[in-house]
């Protein structure tokens, strides 16, 4: 399986679906929070390009959700893309993980490779939210870039800490169609995705921030619960901008929103919007009070962006 075929034709920079996408002529407003914020490229028309239908979705405020109007027997085949955005656990799920772990190579930051073996921090992240008195917090992370340890990272996660598989897009044969569907859709604009596994109990691997680009939040498995902050606090930020929102001058001023994001969800984030995510409690996630291991598998948050 060629896991990194996309890798002879463009240059990555940012799964989260990450839509890098500054000067697209078309905008898309999304209902967020009661709020209009804008899209740089017209993301629902994509989608439902994508899966061959005019309705494909329901747009719920910033989510989006297949739509159950149209009977099963007029939606069209679906392509190998199509179906990350209507049944994305097809495509992906924690059982692929190891998969995954096992058969991917480092990826430099120009898109190549010479074939070594992921990198620790480079090729996948371990990070966790800090907090100190005063009201401080970062996404603290595994400090030294080292050759990735499978073990080392499962136990990572069971101790509270976010995986972070970064290009995924150039890691899997059906994400890369679906980024490269997205790129045709979006005029060329560049798309990277990335996989995000947090395991449960209310854990969380970043602070509260903004991306300078547009990104479509995909849930797997599990139950992740966002916050999305309103007003957006800037439109079109450089790649090269960097501020802690979660400071309390960054923090004045926005409200913040719930948004419970359950698997085959979507989720719209435009750029300068600031948000932050933790999974839910193993009893919330898994309909129960205690906490096996068996749960704690069934709850845990698997999302690409």
């Amino acid at each position: 399986m060629d896991h990194c075929r996309r890798l002879d034709h463009r240059l990555v920079v940012g799964w989260w679906f990450v839509v890098h996408a500054f000067l697209a002529p078309t905008v898309d407003a999304v209902d967020l929070l009661g709020a209009s914020f804008s899209m740089s490229w017209p993301v629902l028309s994509c989608l439902e390009e994508l899966v061959g239908a005019q309705g494909a979705f329901e747009h719920r405020g910033t989510k989006l959700v297949p739509s159950a109007s149209r009977p099963a027997s007029s939606r069209p085949p679906l392509s190998p893309a199509s179906q990350l955005f209507l049944h994305p656990t097809r495509i992906f799920s924690s059982d692929s993980l190891d998969e995954l772990l096992s058969s991917s190579f480092s990826i430099n930051r120009d898109g190549t490779t010479d074939g070594g073996p992921l990198l620790l921090q480079h090729d996948v992240q371990l990070v966790r939210l800090v907090r100190k008195p005063g009201g401080e917090q970062w996404a603290g992370a595994v400090p030294k870039e080292t050759a990735f340890n499978t073990s080392f990272a499962h136990s990572a996660v069971r101790r509270g800490m976010t995986m972070v598989v970064n290009k995924l897009d150039l890691r899997w044969p059906a994400v890369a169609d679906a980024a490269s569907a997205l790129e045709a859709c979006a005029g060329g604009h560049r798309v990277q995705a990335n996989l995000y596994l947090t395991p449960p109990g209310g854990k969380q691997g970043f602070d509260p921030h903004f991306d300078f680009m547009d990104s479509i939040v995909v849930q797997l498995e599990g139950t992740k619960r966002w916050t999305v902050y309103e007003p957006a606090v800037i439109t079109s930020p450089r790649p090269d901008l960097k501020v802690k929102v979660s400071s309390a001058v960054g923090m004045k001023g926005l409200s913040g929103t719930g948004v419970t994001m359950t698997p085959g969800d979507l989720m719209l984030l435009p750029a300068g919007v600031v948000h932050e995510a933790k999974s839910e409690t193993v009893a919330a996630a898994a309909g129960a009070g205690t906490d096996s291991p068996e749960q704690s598998a069934a709850a845990a948050s698997l999302h690409i962006t």
